[in-house]
């Protein structure tokens, strides 16, 4: 049977779709939008849950050459699809100076959580405006100098604790960039 013959029969509709819920307003031909001729809701394909999504984009001054814009968004997109390894965001900033700012995480990584955290301590002035700058310091070391890397070099080594040396720089960070020193979360 067809999706619309199944479905008429009074079956679900098949995983990957969805039915508009809901009440739902009349158009100028007399039919309630997103139904067939008989009222019945129709069936939406959608993706799935298998579905992924990998995202670029590109931030520069309102003077940049769209073109070039447009370019580093789309470089941006392959760099979140390449070398971020899919399901990812990919950012690229073109400064007004000329230099170029790239950044990315991966949607379940928490990069993204801790971009957000971080945005809301400038907000609240919690931490410096320095302070992304010390970060994006501290861990260009552990990243080989590439600051588009997905991951960098964070497992401990005999002898080396990488993960625990991280964590104290990353806390000597804070402290030294806090707004109220001494209240540094």
């Amino acid at each position: 049977t067809t999706l619309f013959q199944a479905y008429a029969a009074g079956d679900q509709p098949l995983p990957g779709f969805l039915v508009r819920t809901g009440e739902a307003r009349q158009d100028n031909g007399g039919l309630k939008r997103g139904t067939d001729q008989q009222g019945r809701p129709i069936p939406i394909l959608t993706p799935g849950p298998a579905a992924d999504a990998s995202a670029g984009i590109a931030i520069a001054h309102c003077k940049a050459p769209l073109q070039d814009v447009i370019q580093a968004a789309r470089d941006a997109e392959k760099r979140a699809k390449g070398d971020l390894g899919r399901s990812a965001l990919a950012v690229t900033l073109l400064k007004r100076s000329g230099e170029t700012v790239h950044w990315g995480a991966r949607w379940e990584n928490g990069g993204i959580d801790c971009y957000r955290r971080i945005r809301r301590a400038l907000a609240e002035k919690a931490v410096s405006n320095r302070f992304p700058h010390k970060v994006c310091e501290l861990l260009l070391p552990y990243i080989g100098g590439r600051p588009e890397a997905d991951t960098f070099g964070a497992e401990d080594l005999p002898d080396f604790p990488v993960k625990e040396i991280l964590r104290r720089d990353f806390a000597e960070a804070i402290e030294r960039q806090a707004a109220n020193k001494g209240q540094a979360r």
